[in-house]
């Protein structure tokens, strides 16, 4: 299958050409059921959108090509399965056979063998092709970038990191001895492609996941310096993995770059205001868990209020209200601090009022009627870590792409740190290198503040070719190279 390309009418090399493969992930793509053809026209579509609207000084000619793996190796194994498998509940069965085993397939090394050989031979007769429809593709210095969604982005890793060249420097597997539940690369022969791959592309791809059930680490098998990572995935996406933390530890704890948003068309001649995210994930489902809580925490309130404060336990490990008495019956709005700044406070008002002349005796009665009241952490407003990726976005690291000619390479050992502009877009990763930064979050809608969890997880996953902002992205980084 192949998609017209997005054209325009420029000078002699005046055109700057890419060729995108798109690696499908789990399920049928050409059968009843598939829509691979569907997807790929999608970001066709959408690319050209992007390149006209918001890009209309940058000519470019992109054309989106997919590969197909799924019936080849279901050639090898539908008759055994079907023969094996129940005759109940087929719509279940059918789902399990052709969906869930690809993942299963991938990973057992005979049928893994016949994936990787399917895409490879695949890609080189696309590019061979491509090279024959477009001639001057390698007069315009054209790219070949590969987009993978779900497990084709595991595959497209696997692929790309096979691809060392001498002039690369030593694989990062070199001199790396297996050891027990450990290994230095898949036991996996990859064929060589006939092109280099510029950039790869993943979509809510477990790449990481994939690194771990094989025993693999991501410092000693990546792809080659020359081809550029991007680990994109949705906030919600079950199946996303972050990468970033496999080169350094500590971006457990950062967060991914936020790609930038693509302009949207206005549907209405007025503006409507952005509906606030109040951390609602599950609808209905979280709701037991705080009522729960909220009671007792009414309960704790009770029996506060029958207790002196000197037989209330405090614990430091919990937040605590306490509220102040302007008198014997008016109760002061409560303040919300933490369980160890309580003798700070105390000190604090016993000084206030040796200042004020008020005596010891009434700071002793004022002190018995307040009222220390416990609380659970969650009454306190906390960041929601669903929300949290909010820092640099795509456009705030522009001119800092490792493959910029600003930057001094060393394909052995990764970006060294004088050659740097910005750290801040770079990671060092553990062995002391630096390598640009993987991993990449898209930005969620309105819609998936309120939806329920199980819902929003499908709709994440499912829905990166339709994605506009993926788009973009991908087109900036064409740009930027």
């Amino acid at each position: 299958m192949s998609t017209s390309p997005i054209v325009t009418e420029l000078p002699l090399g005046a055109i700057s050409d890419h060729l995108v493969i798109f690696i499908h992930g789990m399920g049928k793509q050409y059968e009843d059921s598939g829509n691979i053809e569907h997807h790929v026209a999608t970001m066709q579509k959408h690319t050209k959108e992007v390149l006209q609207t918001q890009f209309p000084s940058h000519q470019l000619r992109v054309k989106y090509v997919p590969v197909e793996w799924h019936s080849v190796v279901h050639l090898l194994v539908d008759t055994k399965m079907d023969q094996s498998s129940l005759g109940t509940i087929p719509k279940v069965r059918l789902a399990t056979n052709h969906w869930l085993l690809d993942c299963m397939y991938y990973f057992t090394k005979p049928h893994n063998q016949c994936i990787i050989d399917t895409i490879c031979e695949q890609s080189n007769k696309i590019y061979q092709k491509h090279l024959i429809d477009y001639p001057d593709f390698e007069e315009n210095q054209g790219q070949v970038h590969m987009v993978g969604c779900s497990l084709g982005g595991v595959a497209g890793y696997d692929i790309a990191s096979s691809q060392w060249l001498p002039e690369d420097g030593l694989p990062p597997w070199d001199g790396v001895q297996d050891k027990q539940y450990v290994c230095a690369r898949p036991d996996v022969n990859v064929p060589k492609l006939d092109f280099n791959v510029k950039s790869l592309f993943t979509c809510g791809s477990p790449i990481a996941a994939g690194l771990i059930f094989r025993g693999l680490d991501y410092m000693h098998f990546r792809p080659p310096p020359r081809t550029r990572v991007f680990n994109i995935f949705h906030p919600f996406d079950p199946l996303g993995y972050r990468l970033e933390p496999m080169i350094n530890d500590s971006y457990t704890t950062i967060d991914p770059v936020k790609i930038q948003r693509a302009q949207r068309k206005a549907l209405l001649s007025v503006n409507i205001p952005k509906i606030p995210n109040l951390g609602i994930r599950s609808s209905f489902a979280g709701a037991g868990p705080m009522i729960t809580r909220a009671g007792k925490t009414f309960w704790r309130y009770l029996n506060a209020e029958t207790q002196p404060v000197e037989s209330q336990a405090l614990d430091v490990s919990k937040s605590t209200w306490e509220p102040t008495l302007d008198d014997e019956n008016n109760i002061k709005h409560p303040i919300p601090h933490s369980s160890t700044s309580l003798d700070s406070s105390t000190s604090s008002n016993s000084s206030t009022n040796s200042r004020s002349g008020t005596s010891n005796n009434n700071s002793d009665s004022n002190s018995s009627r307040n009222i220390v009241l416990p609380i659970d952490i969650w009454l306190v407003e906390q960041p929601s870590p669903d929300m949290s990726y909010s820092t640099s976005t795509v456009g705030e690291e522009s001119g800092s792409d490792s493959e910029g000619s600003a930057i001094d390479c060393d394909p052995a050992i990764g970006l060294k740190e004088k050659d740097l502009p910005e750290l801040s877009t770079h990671i060092t990763g553990r062995d002391g290198n630096h390598y640009a930064r993987t991993d990449y979050v898209l930005s969620e809608n309105v819609i998936d503040a309120y939806a329920s969890e199980w819902l929003i997880a499908m709709k994440s996953h499912f829905r990166y070719w339709a994605n506009r902002d993926l788009a973009l992205h991908i087109v900036q980084t064409m740009i930027d190279s």
